[in-house]
């Protein structure tokens, strides 16, 4: 398991603008060597990475490997390619893993999962026929100074606003807040969930620890929202990044537990008509 986990969850952004050289080869086997050694195999067995560099004279029309402008300056880009009808929840579980291996390595990441060119970068993947290709990144090395647009698509993106505790975390139903100030090593662990990147920021996670002292996830949807137009369900991609922080936090912190996805009649907080349930955390001393 890698270490560190607090600080490169504190420590992750989005970076739009990066120094004009690709991903070092002693980087791209890093990561590479990640992915292979420390992601679920079962997970692994739907999803699969391919780095792509644009500068690779093996891809054809490299050119048109375009984030439209919004990524500046990246030479090297990693694709996230799924399985048709597999979990996109594991995908975001599993590909922010990847991330803050980057941050901790100081390689620049940026989730991507509509302002780029899906059609170029499937032929450079080598999309299957079963897979679909949801998000790509940069790899890359920050540059010294943000680009006026990167600027703006922060700004844009509310990247440095995030909701407040009382919105997102619940005690037994839906309309208690969880206290945070009497809650201990556990309201460490839901601060670094709150902190997750999600697209365009909507923090679509809502979490209620149940009577039982175990941690039940469920999405609240965001209305006439244009993101679940991309052909696939992006805010259970931002449930799977959220609950990544969740559950490697704990284990660096030294909570112990796992995610289980329980039946309808196993679960102590039922669904209401805002929220829909993903997974429950269960823990095995309750915190």
């Amino acid at each position: 398991m890698q270490k560190d986990i607090v600080n490169a969850i504190r420590n992750r952004t989005s970076i739009r603008t990066y120094k004009e050289i690709s991903l070092s080869d002693e980087h791209k086997g890093m990561i590479e060597n990640f992915i292979k050694n420390e992601i679920n195999k079962t997970i692994m067995s739907n999803i699969r990475f391919e780095i792509i560099d644009i500068e690779d004279e093996e891809f054809e029309n490299t050119k048109k490997l375009s984030s439209y402008g919004i990524i500046k300056g990246a030479k090297t880009y990693i694709a996230c390619i799924i399985k048709k009808n597999a979990s996109i929840v594991d995908l975001g579980y599993a590909f922010e893993q990847v991330v803050l291996f980057a941050t901790n390595n100081n390689i620049g990441t940026c989730w991507m999962g509509g302002t780029f060119n899906r059609s170029a970068f499937s032929i450079a993947a080598g999309l299957k026929e079963d897979e679909i290709l949801p998000i790509i990144s940069p790899l890359g090395y920050e540059a010294e100074k943000p680009s006026r647009l990167s600027l703006i698509m922060r700004y844009l993106a509310k990247s440095d606003k995030r909701l407040p505790f009382e919105e997102l975390y619940f005690k037994n139903d839906a309309f208690k807040p969880f206290d945070k100030e009497k809650s201990g090593k556990i309201a460490e662990v839901l601060e670094l969930a709150r902190i997750a990147p999600s697209a365009s920021n909507k923090q679509p996670w809502r979490v209620v620890r149940d009577s039982e002292g175990d941690y039940n996830f469920y999405i609240e949807r965001t209305k006439n929202y244009s993101g679940n137009a991309l052909g696939y369900d992006i805010q259970l991609l931002d449930i799977g990044i959220t609950m990544c922080h969740f559950d490697l936090s704990t284990k660096e912190i030294g909570i112990k537990g796992s995610f289980k996805k329980l039946d309808k009649e196993d679960i102590n907080f039922k669904e209401s008509r805002i929220f829909e349930y993903v997974s429950t955390f269960k823990t095995e001393s309750k915190v």
